[in-house]
């Protein structure tokens, strides 16, 4: 019947339970069925079992067909029913209680310690509890044996006193000195004929003296007469404090008292006064008679035992339960001192215990140790060392007495380690030296140093570093070879990139002219083709170059006021035809209104991202459209969190493919590489220039159904500025054609196929072009003609054109400087700079882009 769905409130826990059947699916009911712990649920009023686990089928050693439907006093289950039932009813007000300790008997009747744990809740309205079991004989006998070790000194309490479980009588008989209160007792009888007992909370009498038939021969030796009077002194200490001292009305109608014995507040056992009636009281002798009927009473004995119950006046009584009152706070207090004096002698012997281990312990690690341990007293003299410690020193096995710590470490106080070990003793602060040196038989070693004060003692840990120190050596070495392997490779890309760079600008250079020519519809389209694979041999030499600037940690990030409006718009211009050519639709991109549109920020980075992410989309979308959107996810003060998303319906990305995408050199599989091409190189140099500018790049695909890049940038907000627009706006598309006066032009290139794009496009522009092979010549000519320009070629045979420029300018007259614009295939992160420093005014990389030359040469004339 427990329940298969519990819902997570703990304040109104409800099980449902739509059917009799227990709900094996549920993971409560599992939790409840396979917990390690014992757990019984049963309800609060009448205290029905309504389930029980396997473990408390283990732990009681009754089934669950034998439990269920059964009340915990039915089946005998608590040696103190009365207290368990004054433990329920608490739940009434405190809902949960822990640490409970209580007495089970098992079904073949041996008796076990549980600690308990009971919770109330809430089933089909019904008030229920779930109680938790766990067995702890073993602990409780652990725990009396330990006490057991100090006996001659005093027996002391086995149980926390603080605990709401209740004393055994053994337990109560260790507390108290009962042969001295036995005797106190049966002289104070001999004078005042009053009796006195002293039992556990369970009514098991402990000590007695004149007490009464009625109870040592029938109540006190009958289970159910036995639970009358318990409940008696239950009710009592129930209605009026466990602390007090009171009368009580037993079942039988005869009076007695009760004097609670507390020991550091906790109640253990109860001093009773022997039975009595009040003088002038007439007992009810017929409900006595129907007592003696109902559980089996020989009436004639009982009668008899009654008839020598004393008759007292109340204020025998009261004087009575003064003294015994006193007695009860005596016994008290003498047992608390004897389990604190126990306590103290148990503390300071494992406190004694634990030094002894801890010192131990520590003999054992420098046994053990590959170090070379050595342990000094106060005065430095030698008190243990281990086997390592003997073969670096020189130690004899058997140390000889006052062995001084100088004897042992020769060079101590030259080295200045003398004073340290002083001081580590006066302060107890550890020392550490990282590396000192010691001559051993196997040469030099190198050590580190560690020494602690341990109690009064000096522990001191030589550990030899020697390998260590060597292998990082090797290490800086190997570190050194790597960092030359990497500047090599850093020279190697550059000369290659000057190498590729050289012939693709003559082969684009040749596009150019070519398309400034009378071609058919055949050869226009050939030319395109050319175009095109050329562009895409670029994009494959820009995609490793900017992957090694990455991976070389120059790349270096400008940080330049745009416009994102403007930005995607350029973006998006540079990939319209190629999405128009496939027939895919290019949905109108959507910046939420609350995205700035003026920010700060590497925009040339964020179109190389943006440019991957479209191209990317277009590539694996065979029919459907693209998306791109902006919006604002987080600002704080002038910093914007911005996300731009590029959707597209294409053929989306296994799930399992994702993290692969981003890995240099990758693509989601094979066959993805044969059918689309690309190096998979574009998504990681997106993400980590999506890194490097402080932001992030996330995807979600469906594969079939497409897939989404959302790039997460950092900007700064700015203040929209005219400029921006102006700027653009002042860039017409026919830009590459010279639309300033006709200049004289110098230009030194050795290449033939490039100086003749170069001459050729100039001259077409209207210029006079005076060309030079190597920078030699180009010296020579600028030294007897005068020009406006000079575009130099910066690597040429014999005299490069670095050095040229830098004679160029050597020889200038002042204020007669000529503007030089650098001609390169070289592209790596520095070499601008580089140039610019050679002298230089400006820097057009190779392959040579017309429109990119004549807005350098505008730059510089009008300059």
């Amino acid at each position: 019947m427990f329940a298969a769905k519990m819902e997570n409130n703990p304040d109104n826990t409800t099980l449902n339970n739509d059917s009799p059947q227990r709900d094996h699916g549920s993971i409560y009911y599992h939790l409840f069925q396979f917990s390690p712990d014992a757990m019984v649920l049963a309800r609060i009023e009448d205290d029905v079992i309504l389930n029980v686990n396997q473990a408390f089928e283990k732990l009681s050693g009754y089934s669950s067909d034998e439990i269920i439907g059964c009340t915990t006093s039915e089946l005998g289950f608590w040696l103190a029913p009365d207290y368990w039932q004054h433990v329920v009813s608490r739940l009434a007000t405190e809902r949960e209680l822990h640490d409970l300790k209580m007495r089970l008997q098992r079904k073949e009747g041996s008796v076990i310690c549980v600690l308990m744990a009971i919770r109330s809740l809430e089933i089909e309205g019904q008030s229920c509890y779930v109680a938790t079991a766990r067995d702890i004989t073993a602990r409780k006998m652990a725990e009396r044996a330990a006490w057991d070790q100090i006996e001659e000194l005093h027996a002391t309490l086995d149980i926390s006193l603080s605990s709401d479980s209740e004393a055994t009588s053994e337990e109560v008989r260790q507390i108290i000195d009962f042969q001295a209160v036995q005797e106190l007792m049966n002289s104070f009888y001999m004078v005042t004929k009053i009796g006195v007992s002293i039992t556990d909370l369970n009514g098991n009498i402990l000590v007695a003296t004149g007490w009464q038939d009625t109870c040592s021969k029938f109540n006190h030796i009958h289970t159910h007469t036995l639970a009358n009077c318990i409940e008696s002194s239950f009710n009592s200490s129930r209605e009026n404090g466990p602390e007090c001292c009171t009368i009580h009305n037993c079942k039988t109608n005869v009076l007695g008292t009760r004097t609670p014995i507390l020991v550091g507040g906790k109640h253990i056992a109860d001093l009773f006064l022997s039975q009595f009636f009040f003088d002038g009281e007439t007992p009810d002798y017929e409900q006595i008679l129907q007592h003696a009927d109902k559980y089996g009473f020989q009436r004639e004995q009982y009668l008899a035992a009654l008839q020598e119950i004393p008759r007292w006046s109340r204020e025998t009584v009261r004087n009575a339960m003064k003294f015994y009152t006193n007695l009860a706070r005596m016994i008290a207090r003498l047992s608390y001192k004897n389990i604190l004096l126990s306590e103290a002698l148990l503390e300071q012997r494992r406190v004694e215990e634990a030094l002894l281990e801890r010192e131990s312990r520590l003999k054992d690690f420098m046994g053990f140790s590959p170090s070379a341990c050595y342990l000094f007293d106060a005065d430095l003299n030698l008190i243990y060392c281990n086997k390592s410690a003997e073969e670096i020193s020189g130690v004899p096995p058997n140390l000889p007495d006052n062995m001084k710590i100088e004897t042992v470490v020769a060079d101590i106080k030259e080295s200045g380690h003398y004073e340290k070990y002083i001081e580590v003793l006066r302060s107890g602060e550890p020392l550490f030296i990282d590396a000192c040196t010691r001559s051993s038989k196997s040469g030099d070693r190198q050590f580190s140093v560690r020494a602690f004060k341990a109690g009064s003692n000096l522990a001191v840990i030589w550990t030899d570093i020697t390998g260590i120190k060597q292998a990082a050596q090797e290490l800086l070495a190997a570190k050194e070879a790597a960092e030359a392997a990497n500047r090599a490779k850093s020279e190697f890309l550059a000369n290659m990139s000057h190498e590729i760079r050289t012939p693709m600008n003559g082969i684009i250079g040749m596009i150019q002219l070519l398309r400034l020519t009378e071609l058919n519809d055949e050869q226009q389209e050939y030319l395109s083709n050319i175009d095109v694979s050329a562009e895409n041999l670029m994009t494959v030499i820009n995609d490793i170059l900017d992957l090694s600037r990455i991976e070389a940690e120059k790349l270096e990030l400008e940080q330049v006021d745009f416009s994102l409006c403007r930005c995607l718009d350029d973006v998006v211009q540079n990939q319209l035809q190629r999405i128009q050519a496939k027939g895919l639709t290019l949905n109108e991109i959507h910046i939420s209104p609350a995205v700035p549109d003026t920010l700060r920020g590497d925009s040339l980075r964020l179109k190389q991202i943006l440019l991957n992410l479209i191209n990317n989309a277009v590539k694996f979308t065979e029919k459907g459209c693209i998306t791109i959107t902006a919006e604002l996810k987080e600002k704080r003060g002038e910093e914007a969190l911005i996300q731009i998303s590029v959707a597209d319906t294409g053929i989306g990305i296994k799930h399992e493919n994702i993290d692969k995408i981003f890995a240099p050199f990758s693509q989601a599989d094979a066959s993805t590489t044969r059918k689309y091409g690309g190096t998979g190189l574009g998504l990681a140099i997106c993400r980590r220039l999506s890194s490097l500018m402080g932001g992030s790049i996330q995807v979600e695909s469906t594969e079939g159904s497409g897939s989404v890049f959302h790039v997460l940038m950092p900007f700064t907000v700015v203040a929209a500025s005219g400029n921006l627009a102006k700027e653009s706006r002042a860039m017409p598309a026919s830009s590459h054609m010279w639309d300033g006066p006709a200049l004289r032009i110098l230009l030194a290139e050795d290449q033939e196929i490039n100086l003749q794009f170069v001459d050729t496009i100039l001259q077409k522009m209207g210029h006079k072009v005076i060309t030079a092979r190597d920078g030699r010549e180009a010296v020579a000519k600028w030294e007897q003609e005068t020009f406006d320009i000079i575009l130099m070629d910066v690597q040429m045979p014999g005299m490069d054109g670095i050095e040229a420029t830098r004679k160029i300018r050597g020889s200038e007259k002042e204020g007669c400087k000529i503007p030089i614009i650098a001609l390169t295939a070289y592209a790596m992160n520095g070499d601008c700079e580089q140039l610019l420093d050679s002298g230089f005014d400006g820097y057009v990389s190779k392959p040579m882009v017309i429109k990119r030359l004549t807005n350098e040469m505008k730059r510089l004339i009008r300059t």
